[in-house]
């Protein structure tokens, strides 16, 4: 009986590897497939991720390049106004050595006068320097406070990522 149940035997040997072989090979190639989904999804998510940081940088250059713009402007009136100031300080100086040079051939009276409204002028100019200065520390105490209101990046923040 033995010699006839080998071929049998043989047979169903075949079979039976020939099922593992297809049931190994299957799972190979589902294993392959999720695999293959997996690094198209991780893929996909590294364009994204650098098409949103393309996007920052792009967004964060045009901000720079307004304030640097915005910052020429402010230069340009500030450059006018200190030429409008330094011609107005010259008008008042050659007025001032006018006065001087004529205050010998002055009544006592005159110069009393010229004396007052030097003083008038000193007081407003004191009061203006003073408020200038007033000015300048509020906006010092401003330009400190937006700094350090100003949102900080966290760490990891808009970096590269690995996962």
């Amino acid at each position: 009986m033995l010699p006839f149940a080998l071929p049998t035997l043989v047979k169903f040997g075949v079979v039976a590897i020939a099922i593992s072989g297809a049931v190994v090979y299957s799972v190979s190639a589902i294993r392959s497939y999720g695999q293959e989904q997996y690094d198209r999804a991780k893929a996909e998510d590294a364009v994204e991720y650098v098409k949103a940081s393309l996007k920052y940088r792009k967004e964060l250059e045009d901000k720079l390049i307004g304030a640097m713009n915005a910052a020429k402007e402010r230069e340009k009136i500030l450059a006018e106004n200190a030429d409008s100031a330094r011609i107005s300080a010259n008008r008042l100086r050659d007025k001032l050595e006018a006065i001087r040079s004529s205050l010998p051939a002055l009544a006592s009276d005159a110069v009393r006068r010229y004396a007052d409204t030097a003083t008038v002028l000193l007081n407003g100019c004191t009061e203006k320097y003073r408020e200038l200065g007033a000015s300048a520390d509020k906006l010092y105490s401003d330009k400190i406070t937006l700094i350090e209101a100003w949102p900080k990046q966290t760490q990891g923040q808009h970096s590269n990522k690995e996962d």
